[in-house]
């Protein structure tokens, strides 16, 4: 038996570029999981569900967060884009230290 797929993709791909695409709009919008999950009538644990792709929305959730973030399936489509994928992988993590200042602040 082969593993369910949505938009040609398995659906534990697709449940997790949507968990992406949602976290990617939380972090632009500086909103909290409570902000989210008011905005599309879900309890906070079902938006971190969400969240961490670990839940599929239902159509009604999906139909108010598509209507309430209108770039979201642009977003879902650009995380589940195979190229983007295999860019991502070959970026290296750039880890910079704040600077301290010398003087302490009277």
């Amino acid at each position: 038996m082969t593993a369910p797929t949505i938009l040609g993709k398995p659906k534990r791909d697709v449940v997790a570029g949507i968990g992406l695409a949602l976290s990617q709009i939380k972090i632009a919008e500086r909103m909290t999981i409570d902000d989210m999950a008011e905005k599309i009538g879900r309890s906070d644990e079902m938006m971190a569900q969400y969240l961490a792709g670990e839940a599929e929305m239902g159509v009604t959730a999906w139909l108010r967060a598509v209507e309430t973030w209108p770039e979201l399936p642009d977003r879902v489509q650009y995380n589940l884009d195979e190229a983007e994928k295999a860019f991502r992988a070959r970026q290296r993590s750039l880890p910079l230290t704040r600077p301290v200042p010398d003087v302490a602040a009277a």
